[in-house]
């Protein structure tokens, strides 16, 4: 055999003088493999004699019986191995159709692993071979490996030779011990089901969402919200008239939502300060539950006028939580005067902010490193003084009815008296008012020449 594969290697070597036509001079023992070659080609058939059967479709020669049936069966790992390879040379070069295809059925359906558990039909779902049975070797059944060994593979054919009249077939009386078994199924991943088909995955849910989220909260974030931050004088009616249906399905927490996104926004928008107390005005009287929730919120709003020291660490939320707040001082003074231009909020409610404020501003002249903070609480005080000098008949002239009017004029009179007399000596140039900038000062002569003038 290796004699031959070598002269054949030698006349592949000399391929090239052949193709062109020349004659090259060659050993007879290579011209000899030449004539073999070409005479198995023609017959189909192995240097040996041999001719390949397709005993899958019934071709290429009649079914023999007895042992060459045996080991022509589809469970004979002999038979099969001997006509796949052959003799190493033919048994690559030439292979039937069906052999092939069978060979590309039997890796597809077990490659995957999605049906590697499913029975397949035709010829090999039809075969049931009986489960190999092991006993242990002993010393009369040592000698005799090599024949036992024989025997199991004649046996797993035997039961596809039975119908052809097979003589001599081994049972399964003596087997060889059982080899372990493969498992037929591969390991399938996670996302497999037990049918062998992919589950839908799951869709992607982020951990940093919040799981349930109140309806009533994404209404105020996408759409009341989204509705103020358009609010204007063209849209006003139409904005009102959304809002009037938002209040008739009688959330209460909605309506407390509600009202502090209202300040929020109203605070923030100063420019719009004006148009928020109407809306909130004409709001309140269809809706008297609003000024329950505005009186809430006005104590809650108070406290941003106050000053908290860190003195321990247990008030230190506290501080942090007022300090937020401090950014709506501005905004929110001038809602209120605005608020009790509309007559929402009463006249001693407005007096105590003013108070307040005051108050605040003659606490800290003595300090040095409040000069900032006077001086805010400076400007709030002006905006106040300047809503409260204007009329609301740039908005509503419906809203200047006689009641209204009388009561802004009590304010502006109780300003005029008492407040007046508290801001004089802060206008004043002194050298002890360490706290009180000149900013500061010349903010509150602005205020005490505007209260006289009421």
């Amino acid at each position: 055999m290796t004699s031959i594969v070598q002269d054949i290697q030698v006349v592949r070597s000399l391929r090239k003088d052949l193709t062109v036509g020349t004659d090259p001079k060659l050993p007879p023992n290579i011209l000899k493999s030449i004539d073999i070659i070409h005479n198995c080609i023609k017959s189909g058939t192995d240097f040996n004699g041999w001719k390949k059967v397709d005993w899958r479709n019934g071709g290429g020669g009649a079914r023999g019986s007895g042992p060459a049936q045996q080991r022509s069966g589809p469970n004979s790992g002999h038979g099969q191995g001997y006509n796949r390879g052959g003799n190493g040379f033919f048994g690559g070069r030439q292979s039937s159709y069906g052999n092939d295809r069978n060979d590309r059925y039997e890796q597809s359906s077990s490659s995957h692993y999605a049906f590697g558990g499913r029975s397949r039909g035709g010829f090999a779902g039809r075969q049931t071979p009986e489960p190999p049975q092991s006993i242990p070797l002993t010393a009369g059944t040592a000698g005799g490996a090599v024949a036992v060994a024989v025997a199991v593979a004649v046996a797993g054919a035997g039961g596809a030779a039975a119908g052809a009249g097979a003589g001599t077939v081994i049972s399964n009386t003596v087997h060889m011990p059982s080899v372990p078994s493969v498992p037929s199924v591969a390991s399938v991943p996670s996302q497999v089901s037990a049918d062998g088909f992919r589950s839908v995955p799951q869709k992607y849910v982020s951990k940093f969402k919040k799981s349930a989220e109140k309806v009533e909260d994404t209404i105020l974030n996408t759409i009341i919200l989204g509705k103020l931050n358009k609010f204007s004088e063209q849209n006003y009616p139409e904005i009102k008239e959304f809002i009037t249906h938002i209040i008739d399905s009688g959330q209460t927490d909605m309506i407390k939502c509600f009202m502090k996104l209202v300040f929020e926004k109203a605070a923030s928008e100063e420019m719009f300060c004006p148009l928020y107390a109407k809306l909130l005005s004409e709001l309140s009287a269809r809706y008297p539950v609003l000024l329950t929730e505005m009186t809430n919120l006005y104590s809650e709003y108070m406290e941003i006028f106050e000053e908290v020291v860190e003195t321990s660490a247990e008030n230190y939320n506290e501080v942090c939580k007022r300090n937020i707040g401090k950014k709506y001082r501005r905004g929110y003074s001038q809602f209120l005067a605005e608020l009790i231009k509309h007559d929402v909020i009463d006249a001693d409610t407005f007096t105590k902010t003013v108070t307040k404020i005051i108050t605040q501003i003659e606490g800290n002249i003595k300090n040095k490193e409040a000069t900032k903070l006077t001086e805010e609480y400076s400007d709030c005080l002006q905006k106040i003084m300047k809503a409260i000098k204007t009329n609301s008949d740039r908005y509503d002239t419906d809203s200047n009815d006689e009641n209204n009017e009388k009561k802004v004029e009590a304010i502006r009179m109780t300003l005029k008296g008492d407040t007046s007399a508290r801001i004089h000596p802060l206008t004043v140039r002194n050298s002890d008012n360490t706290g009180l900038s000149n900013k500061a000062r010349f903010t509150l002569l602005d205020i005490y020449e505007a209260i006289q003038k009421f």
